[in-house]
């Protein structure tokens, strides 16, 4: 089933199309005479275009994705639970255990019932004398639209395509496009994007502490040393 906030994720969804595609639009050549007006603009369109993937990819996984489904169900359906069910009529009712344990001879079975919250969440004890359950937790479930992973979740997708655009950008400026239209060429301005996509991940990075020398500091550095280079060329022909 979706979840309980389907309509509060299509509405956020669609705020971020309408914010992508007025971004996009401000950003071309014909509404800016200036060059560093247009250049904001295109920033303001990556950032604009980052969110919108991000946007996209959580409500695939909390809407779209079959685990997320089951983990709204589950959570739907903790209410039957109720002491005294054998474990075939659980299995009915919540389905199969992400995992199972044995503490003390009783036999538990462990839930997740959020797409984000952690894998054994919820737990289901069976007693180890007529192996019917005996006690559940929590022993009421509320549905929580923002959980703290959920954070962290917007952040690691974040800095993956935000990596990927920028890695994109740096291959495209390989290409010898030609600035046909002068300073409305968009390949102009393609260094405005790049920067973007580089604060994006570097305020984001999960092994952040600084500016020191890391894995992703080198991989930026390298996405830059491939986009300056062609692009200072191209600008003095």
């Amino acid at each position: 089933m979706s979840s309980p906030f389907v309509w509060r994720n299509v509405a956020l969804l669609a705020v971020c199309a309408i914010a992508c595609g007025l971004a996009v639009r401000m950003a071309s050549p014909e509404r800016w005479t200036s060059a560093a007006a247009r250049a904001g603009a295109v920033a303001i369109a990556s950032a604009a275009l980052l969110i919108g993937c991000v946007a996209v990819a959580l409500f695939a996984m909390t809407e779209i994705d079959g685990g997320a489904r089951a983990c709204w169900t589950r959570a739907a359906r903790w209410s039957e639970v109720r002491g005294g069910l054998s474990e075939t009529e659980v299995a009915a009712i919540l389905g199969p255990p992400i995992s199972h344990e044995e503490v003390f001879g009783a036999k538990r079975w462990l839930y997740r019932l959020h797409p984000f919250g952690d894998p054994h969440e919820g737990a289901v004890e069976f007693s180890p004398v007529d192996g019917k359950v005996r006690e559940k937790w929590p022993g009421l479930v509320r549905s929580e639209w923002i959980v703290p992973r959920y954070r962290g979740e917007a952040a690691n997708l974040c800095f993956v395509i935000a990596s990927l655009a920028l890695i994109a950008v740096a291959l495209t400026g390989l290409f010898p496009w030609p600035l046909s239209r002068g300073l409305a060429s968009w390949p102009v301005y393609l260094p405005a994007a790049a920067l973007t996509f580089t604060l994006a991940i570097r305020n984001v990075d999960p092994s952040r502490g600084g500016w020191g020398i890391s894995l992703v500091t080198a991989g930026l550095a390298v996405c830059w040393i491939l986009i300056l280079p062609p692009w200072l060329m191209r600008l003095r022909r």
